[in-house]
């Protein structure tokens, strides 16, 4: 069996032009909801044999911002990789990419975008999200032996957050 995590940045800021999208931050709601979900991912996330990352800087500043939160879980550093090749809004390009991975992980977490997340995760799991949102995350537990095995349907949802659930009290 396999874990696969994925986190989506925080809320982006669009009203700040920018030469290159990867250059846009987070707007103040996206602070806010990384200050909310931070001390309920720091256990999922330091459970991750690796995290690789975006090379957008505003997911850059959610897992920092994640990583920057107290919490008794995060006593050690939260470590991940900026990877330029997560920067993708493709879904073939994900499994292309977990097709590679080294079957020596077994628990990995991507930082990355929509809709390339949303349709993996509808790609792994049945019954389908309507939405993915900003600062969500979602772990699946993947009934392979092997990257290089993912295929449709072979997930399970066993762990989803947002934001807007901590907001109503519902975790």
């Amino acid at each position: 069996m396999k874990t696969l995590k994925l986190l989506r940045h925080a809320k982006s800021d669009w009203h700040t032009p920018y030469d290159d999208d990867k250059l846009r931050g987070l707007n103040s709601r996206g602070h806010r909801d990384i200050a909310r979900i931070a001390p309920l991912l720091s256990s999922y996330l330091i459970s991750s044999q690796s995290i690789l990352v975006s090379a957008a800087h505003r997911a850059q500043l959610t897992i920092q911002g994640i990583a920057d939160m107290p919490s008794p879980e995060n006593e050690a550093p939260l470590n991940w990789t900026v990877d330029e090749s997560l920067y993708t809004f493709s879904m073939t390009h994900l499994l292309s990419l977990l097709g590679n991975i080294s079957n020596d992980f077994t628990d990995i977490c991507f930082v990355g975008h929509n809709p390339a997340f949303i349709e993996l995760i509808n790609y792994l799991v049945m019954p389908p999200l309507d939405n993915f949102p900003t600062c969500g995350f979602i772990e699946m537990k993947l009934q392979i032996h092997s990257w290089q095995d993912i295929k449709e349907g072979c997930g399970k949802v066993s762990f989803y957050l947002t934001p807007k659930q901590i907001k109503k009290g519902s975790v």
